[in-house]
């Protein structure tokens, strides 16, 4: 069965985004006005918007509602930064959010099953095998194959698939550092860190520079994805699957995160002992 049919594709939700916008437009011009008539059209927007979460609510689950409501702020705030439907109104227990997001009960319930997501994993620790894992990363950028060039990359450099798959750029390092490197830009989840929202910064690889180059070229020159939606939908589930028996060797527990709290452990180690493991860390 084909997995990929049952999930609601990109284009989808961008035409659904799109006629959503067509149907909120006419009411433009009356949010502009003032008194009674401005009063009115906000009534109607907001009565369009909640139709349109229930919507989605009747076909997804809030994680995924989440998701794609952000979709649809980007593309309202695209037209209009300032657009009444994005403008945070006061709910019981004062907080505040747009027309186009979950309630605060729904927000709390997500991060509270996150949190607890987190937790557990934290709680169930993998032992990591440096050796194993460096010689596995390296053994996948010499594939010819996207998906294992991808993870062989992400193992690497510690970057998010959707980072790897669509924003990412890396370039060879101009001064010598004192550890191998490239300069890397596009990263994603910045949370407004300085120095990580739009420049680019140096970071440590786990194998030569300008091999861990020539393989992102070489998964670029594979297939590339316009957004980082349909690059999430089009590779997560291979990735899921295939993290489990490159890395894990059948273990379950492995996950494509894990790729990134392993480089970021190795990284972080100014030597590696390739004869030995390191302690156990997620």
């Amino acid at each position: 069965m084909n997995t990929q049919s049952q999930l609601l594709p990109a284009p989808s939700i961008q035409h659904r985004v799109k006629a959503f916008l067509a149907r909120i437009e006419p009411l433009y011009p009356l949010l502009k006005s003032e008194g009674p008539v401005r009063h009115a059209a906000l009534k109607r927007l907001y009565r369009l918007c909640a139709r349109e979460v229930d919507r989605l609510r009747s076909e997804h689950t809030l994680a995924t509602v989440k998701l794609y409501l952000s979709s649809y702020r980007k593309a309202l705030s695209a037209i209009d930064p300032v657009h009444p439907a994005l403008r945070a109104r006061k709910h019981r227990g004062g907080q505040r959010f747009s027309y186009l997001a979950l309630t605060p009960e729904e927000t709390r319930s997500l991060n509270a099953a996150y949190h607890a997501q987190v937790h557990k994993e934290q709680s169930d620790l993998i032992a990591l095998d440096a050796q194993g894992f460096i010689a596995t990363a390296k053994e996948l950028l010499n594939s010819e194959r996207y998906i294992s060039l991808a993870m062989g990359l992400m193992a690497v450099t510690g970057r998010r698939p959707a980072e790897i798959f669509f924003s990412a750029s890396f370039e060879l390092t101009r001064k010598k550092l004192p550890f191998p490197a490239l300069i890397f830009s596009g990263q994603l989840k910045t949370r407004f860190a300085p120095g990580t929202s739009s420049e680019p910064y140096p970071i440590p690889v786990l194998d030569a520079p300008k091999t861990v180059l020539d393989a992102f070229r070489r998964l670029r020159a594979i297939r590339t994805y316009p957004d980082q939606q349909r690059a999430h939908i089009g590779t997560k589930d291979a990735l899921n699957n295939e993290v489990k028996t490159a890395f894990g060797q059948g273990n379950l527990r492995w996950k494509p995160g894990h790729l990134r709290s392993a480089h970021c452990q190795l990284a972080r180690a100014t030597r590696i002992s390739m004869s030995s493991k390191i302690e156990p860390f997620w």
